[in-house]
């Protein structure tokens, strides 16, 4: 396996928790101090990939938003975060995004300097400590999908900022959300072990998903991360891939950790013990869906072929806190000849509570 050098692309005066691409070669990190008063900021900041080449990525800072400065009584750092689809017109997207128990709408634009907007906001979990866990869009832009730590899972209409349903899936925190980039489907994981599909259209539970038939492997696993991937370039098909993780984890104990690929009835159709020793801590597919990246606490990342589930890069030591976003930017660079000559979209970004860094 080639070793693999991360290179550090940008470093924030904040920590930084949702990485998200939009508009091409462009990019939003957001996350903060919070509550708490270290003189830590809580901010958006939208930035654009520069200067890329075989052996050279740069990027420089668009503009920044300080959202304590939008969010009525709001002093929470963005946990969570996803983009909508790309506004041609106004050259922005919608970033929705979870501050606590606050479900909040901003518009990030692509110009220079130009500060974000926010678009509405709205308390995702009724439990007074509760706070929202994961958040996605459905495909047409029209729901914004919310999950949260008490195991509800929640649409509201966009604009309109009103709920559509609120259903109650998981006895204890939702930890990874999905939704289908072709239907009304979305696949939450529990952190009591179990997977639910769900019907967007009628707010109801569809199906419970298991990803093995060993019994025992059920009880002492629980899914940590799930995203859906195009099937080779191909945005009429799509599959579910997902992460299993130990509900106990002991140090001295080397548990295997299990990667497994869905079938388009949502029945595993690939399983594999996965080559890293290190903890998954996120999950995502590149733009074509050939490849996987999976993020890790101890601060590694490793890239999988869809297909056959096979490791085939690793970085150790990428960051030297866990990663807590990964994407896959859809960029492309040019030789010093002019010629175009690499536009997969297979630049990972990752970004961890100290910095954002990237390798191909």
């Amino acid at each position: 396996m080639p070793k693999t050098v991360a290179r550090s692309l940008i470093s924030t005066d904040f920590p930084l928790y949702s990485v998200a691409c939009f508009g091409g070669q462009h990019f939003i990190v957001a996350g903060g101090g919070g509550a708490a008063k270290t003189g830590i900021p809580n901010a958006i900041e939208a930035f654009e990939i520069s200067n890329l080449s075989r052996f050279r990525c740069e990027s420089e800072s668009l503009n920044r938003t300080l959202t304590d400065d939008l969010v009525q009584d709001s002093n929470e750092a963005i946990m969570n975060g996803s983009v909508s689809h790309w506004k041609i017109k106004s050259r922005s997207v919608y970033y929705a995004t979870g501050m606590n128990n606050k479900c909040t709408v901003f518009e990030v634009f692509k110009e220079p300097n130009k500060t974000a907007q926010c678009k509405g906001s709205v308390e995702v979990c009724e439990a007074s400590d509760g706070y929202q866990t994961a958040v996605g869009w459905l495909h047409d832009d029209s729901l914004i999908v919310c999950a949260d730590s008490s195991g509800h899972l929640s649409a509201w209409k966009f604009p309109e900022m009103t709920l559509k349903f609120r259903v109650q899936l998981h006895k204890t925190e939702i930890e990874s959300l999905a939704l289908s980039p072709i239907g009304s489907t979305a696949v939450t994981c529990g952190r009591d072990g179990s997977m639910k599909e769900v019907n967007l259209e009628k707010g109801e539970l569809e199906n419970d998903l298991f990803w093995t038939a060993e019994e025992t492997l059920l009880k002492s696993y629980r899914c940590r991360a799930c995203c859906y991937a195009v099937v080779n370039h191909d945005r009429s098909k799509v599959k579910l891939y997902s992460v299993h993780i130990p509900k106990v984890l002991k140090n001295k104990q080397k548990s295997p950790l299990f990667l497994v690929k869905w079938d388009n009835r949502l029945l595993p159709e690939r399983k594999a013990v996965m080559q890293s020793t290190g903890t998954p801590s996120c999950l995502a597919s590149s733009i074509d869906g050939n490849f996987l990246g999976v993020g890790s606490l101890e601060g590694s990342v490793s890239i999988y072929i869809s297909f056959s589930l096979r490791c085939v890069k690793r970085v150790e030591n990428a960051h030297s806190s866990f990663v807590t976003g990964l994407v896959f930017a859809p960029v492309t660079f040019f030789e010093a000849s002019g010629e175009r000559c690499w536009s997969d979209g297979l630049e990972c970004l990752q970004i961890s509570t100290r910095f954002c860094s990237v390798f191909r």
